[in-house]
């Protein structure tokens, strides 16, 4: 009998480095966190930096339940996960700053895989226990489900149970975005109070029209947060995307930056207000949801993009070794390297051309098996076959992110391609979102994606961008096509075609 993937993830500008890695938390971590009981099957197919990943919806919708569980039973088992990750965060940092400022080209084989194996035992110890949130609240039995649901005996309307929810369990802790979005306003600020800088920049059309002194500023901003649309395999922001991003928020950045920070102080007061209210079972769920959207904000912040961007610089090193493109070196197997570095047994770059192609990673009872090439696709077709059976409709609905009702024109957005069709006011539809997109982000009138709970980039940024939000469609890249016009009701969680 054939095992049964459910696609959770369909993303872009993913090679299989370093996701595999997931395999060794899905298999073995997995299987002692449970007290040897669930491993977590999954199939990852990777075509040409796309990856397609499902695993059991048994396996693990059950590891969920299980932590569900020991959450309820042990009152710090949260705050045991947020002090792990918060450590390996600061682990990651350390190992970052290393790296950049490291020269990797004079180094022999061997140190040069020492650097990649620190890389690996870092990445592990962050990842031990962050499958944890995902496992809880990202398949179809969602912690956030039922806490919904026990939230709406204690909302009056029920049409105000979608923002109360959002609102409920938005963190208030501060995250790399946002430590980014008051870098920029207090830019923008700092430049207002100088009368001929502001002058200058409002007049500017383009980034050189723009004297030293403040593209000083613009690279220190790239210096600082340019790394955060790294995501796996991108591109870092630079100069010319904070200029634009500056010239979003050039109306009053000083009332800007006020009421950016004081929305904290207004959503801790209304948090602290509605939390009175609850029984002391929802409350210590609705606290859990928000430590879980913050660590796995943060995380996806150190452990992906910013340690990603780093770790690009190792395997751009690594390509030249091997004669090849650093893309290309993220499609090594760990024990490949080691062979390699260590061993020097040199991998063959055309099998990476194959595996680029496409590539089938399975894990079944701890046991990982990979095809490449043809075979690959075949087992997309065996196991992620297409589905022919929904049907057209006018509505779609989902769960909100972040509240709001517009109407606008739909654009699909998945990849860096994607962006230069996106305008000013357009509706974002996207599989899920990622750092690189965050661009058409900035100008999305609302967001809508397929996939995705609460904690999930896309409702992670909607809030931090107040654009309404609805997420967990499963079906709004496939009904939906570019040019619709359509009304978001996030309010409500309803996407409706008007034409």
């Amino acid at each position: 009998m054939k095992p049964k993937f459910t696609i959770l993830v369909e993303d872009y500008n993913i090679p299989p480095h370093p996701w595999i890695f997931w395999n060794e938390i899905f298999g073995h971590v997995n299987y002692e966190l449970t007290g040897r009981g669930i491993y977590i099957d999954n199939l990852y197919i990777f075509e040409k930096e796309k990856v397609t990943w499902g695993p059991i919806h048994e396996r693990f919708a059950g590891s969920g339940n299980y932590f569900e569980q020991q959450m309820n039973k042990d009152d710090k088992f949260v705050g045991r996960i947020v002090s792990n990750q918060l450590a390996s965060f600061r682990k990651i940092n350390i190992f970052v700053n290393k790296l950049l400022a490291f020269d990797l080209k004079g180094i022999s084989d061997k140190k040069l895989f020492a650097w990649y194996d620190e890389f690996h035992k870092i990445w592990i110890g962050c990842g031990y226990l962050a499958g944890i949130p995902a496992y809880m609240d990202m398949s179809d039995d969602k912690l956030s489900d039922r806490v919904k649901i026990s939230l709406g005996k204690y909302v009056k309307n029920i049409n105000d149970l979608e923002t109360t929810f959002s609102r409920l369990i938005t963190p208030l802790a501060d995250t790399y975005l946002y430590k980014e979005q008051i870098a920029v306003l207090n830019c923008l600020v700092s430049w207002e109070k100088q009368s001929k800088s502001w002058a200058v920049f409002l007049k500017s059309k383009q980034i050189t029209d723009l004297p030293k002194e403040m593209l000083r500023d613009l690279k220190s901003l790239v210096k600082k947060f340019g790394w955060m649309q790294f995501y796996y395999d991108g591109q870092a922001a630079d100069v010319s995307y904070y200029y634009d991003l500056l010239k979003r928020y050039k109306k009053n950045p000083t009332q800007a930056l006020f009421n950016k920070k004081n929305e904290k102080i207004v959503l801790k007061k209304w948090q602290e207000k509605m939390m009175k209210g609850l029984d002391k079972n929802l409350q210590k769920q609705i606290i859990a949801l928000q430590e879980f959207s913050y660590i796995k904000e943060l995380r996806k912040e150190v452990q992906i993009y910013r340690l990603n961007f780093a770790m690009h610089k190792w395997f751009q090193e690594a390509a030249r070794r091997l004669y090849c493109t650093a893309t290309l070196a993220k499609y090594l197997f760990p024990a490949e390297i080691e062979a390699w570095l260590m061993k020097g047994k040199k991998p063959l770059v055309e099998e990476l051309s194959r595996r680029y192609q496409a590539l089938a990673v399975i894990l079944v009872n701890g046991k990982e098996k990979f095809y490449s090439g043809p075979k690959a696709l075949k087992y997309k077709e065996m196991f992620f076959p297409i589905d022919i059976s929904i049907k057209e409709s006018r509505e779609i609905k989902g769960n909100t992110a972040y509240p709001g009702k517009v109407k606008g024109t739909v654009k699909i957005v998945n990849a860096l391609s994607d962006l230069e069709k996106f305008k000013e006011g357009d509706i974002l539809v996207s599989f899920s979102t990622n750092p690189s997109l965050v661009p058409a982000m900035n100008k999305a009138a609302a967001i809508i994606t397929n996939t995705g709970g609460v904690t999930c980039h896309a409702a992670i940024v909607s809030r931090e961008l107040k654009t309404p939000c609805i997420i967990g469609t499963k079906i709004a890249t496939k009904i939906l096509k570019d040019g619709d016009l359509v009304e978001v009701d996030a309010n409500k969680g309803v996407v409706r075609i008007i034409k």
